[in-house]
This record gives C-alpha cells, sequence and structure tokens, in this order.
C-alpha cells in the first residue's frame, strides 16, 4: 500500500463518486452528482497495485482540519493500512451516529470523543446525531 498526496481527479472521484462511497458520505440534502473541491482541500491516496483504494481529504472548518477518510468496498480490508498513513494530530471527524462501524473504526484508530451535535444528520428521512471526534 502506497499513500501519497494526490491532485488526480479521476483518481479522487474513483473513491468519492462510487456508489457506495457517495451514499454514505452524504445526505437528504446533497446533491445526486459531485465534483470535488481542489482549492482549499488535500487528497491523500491509498494505492494498492497502482489503483486507488481509499482516499484521505483535509481541509480547513470552524478553525481546525476536517479530515474524511472513505475507502471502496471491495478493500474496506485494508483501511487499517491506509489511514495509519494519513493520520495528524489535531484533526476531527463528523461521523453521522447511523454509521457505528466508522464510529468503532475511528476510535480504534485513536480518535476520541469531543462534542454530539444533535439531530445534525438527515439520511433517507430519518435525523440522527453527529459526533465530532478529535486526533
Amino acid at each position: 500500500m502506497i499513500v501519497k498526496r494526490t491532485t488526480n481527479i479521476h483518481d479522487i472521484k474513483k473513491v468519492i463518486c462510487h456508489n457506495w462511497v457517495y451514499d454514505r458520505i452524504t445526505d437528504d440534502k446533497c446533491p445526486a452528482t459531485i465534483d470535488p473541491p481542489l482549492d482549499g482541500f488535500e487528497y491523500i491516496g491509498a494505492y494498492k497495485d497502482g489503483e486507488i483504494v481509499g482516499l484521505g481529504i483535509y481541509h480547513k472548518q470552524n478553525g481546525g482540519t476536517k479530515f474524511h477518510f472513505q475507502m471502496v468496498p471491495r478493500f474496506k480490508h485494508l483501511a487499517w493500512f491506509a489511514i495509519k498513513g494519513m493520520l495528524r494530530r489535531g484533526i476531527f471527524v463528523e461521523i453521522p451516529e447511523i454509521y457505528q462501524d466508522v464510529i468503532k473504526f475511528a476510535l480504534a484508530v485513536g480518535f476520541h470523543m469531543k462534542q454530539r451535535k444533535l439531530n445534525a444528520h438527515l439520511k433517507n428521512s430519518v435525523l440522527s446525531d453527529t459526533l465530532i471526534l478529535e486526533y
């Protein structure tokens, strides 16, 4: 697994626009498709045998650095190896409580609970809390 910075929009879209990934990173207010922004965002790709299989994204938000991490489903078993090359002290993530598997993974790699935003995520017409975790 090679973890490296990327600005290749094709690689970025291959992960973000994957149907399974896009469904999990969006809520009911998001458009059906996305053009990932490059300005103000840093993308770190996880590559296996030259193919992008995961993506870390950093951007400034609310005075801090927000982090997003996605893996295409058939390579989820490599998530631990990919994320270890992307973690930086001081980053935070926001995870809707409906994704308990993601919360457990974030806690296992070293994130800790900072705050809970009540009814902050609307998915399939159901409101759920969002957890903010720091690394």
